[in-house]
């Protein structure tokens, strides 16, 4: 039976999320190597050189539809790194397809991660929530902006942290940052795209729901709101899976 992530007390009653490992996970590895990119070390270094990897090999921009492809001619990961991977900035992935395919990487290693969709009125933004097993929490990785947010823990800020920072005013500078390799617009990336998008989260339920056909939300997702005051959902998203 694959891990679960549960997901059992209130709104959520009897929800769990789904890591069961993809049927091209084994062929992902091989092609772009991903042990020997990962390498030797705990969760959280390992996740940051595959991090570190997409984005080096990948341009990022928010108006990106892969160049006109429709979801079902880039079903999977695989499919998206071989159209994406040492292109020119037409073949630019968005935020959506970057945290998807960062959270694949990390699966086919074997670190649990998965995409969350950031949600303030007409903004949104999405990232990869990855578990630090180490530790036991989970921590943000952005591999739109090769970016982590560290506060006084040995370890990057989960979602709920950095939530609270931002309705604070409080949300620390990113520990690294690079926008397609550069250090532009830092500024407008943590006041808009991270204060401005950190209201409402939304998950999928489980890999096999991750690429729908000509959809910008995530269906079937399940939705953390500060305004309903669900402390237990906030729980349960830092629950270690199992």
């Amino acid at each position: 039976m694959p891990p679960l992530l549960p997901l059992d007390k209130g709104a959520t009653s009897g929800f769990c999320y789904d890591f069961s490992p993809m049927p091209y996970y084994s062929a992902l590895r091989e092609e772009y190597r991903l042990a020997s990119l990962a390498g030797e070390g705990d969760s959280l270094t390992r996740a940051l050189r595959l991090m570190q990897w997409l984005c080096a090999h990948t341009y990022y921009s928010g108006a990106a539809r892969l160049s006109g492809k429709k979801f079902k001619d880039l079903p999977d990961t695989q499919a998206i790194l071989r159209f994406a991977v040492d292109k020119p900035f037409l073949y630019a992935l968005n935020c959506r397809d970057k945290a998807i395919v960062l959270s694949d990487l990390l699966l086919s290693v074997g670190i649990f991660a998965m995409p969350l969709w950031l949600v303030r009125g007409g903004n949104c933004h999405c990232i990869t929530h990855v578990f630090l097993p180490e530790h036991g929490v989970w921590s943000v990785l952005d591999p739109s902006f090769n970016a982590y947010f560290m506060a006084e823990k040995p370890y990057p800020l989960d979602i709920i942290a950095l939530r609270e920072s931002s309705m604070s005013g409080n949300i620390p500078a990113p520990a690294r940052y690079s926008l397609n390799g550069g250090s532009d617009c830092l500024s407008v990336y943590t006041g808009i795209f991270i204060a401005g998008c950190l209201d409402d989260i939304l998950f999928w339920q489980g890999n096999t729901h991750r690429r729908l056909p000509d959809t910008r939300k995530p269906q079937d997702s399940r939705f953390i709101s500060p305004r309903g005051g669900n402390t237990s959902v906030e729980d349960l998203l830092r629950a270690p899976p199992h």
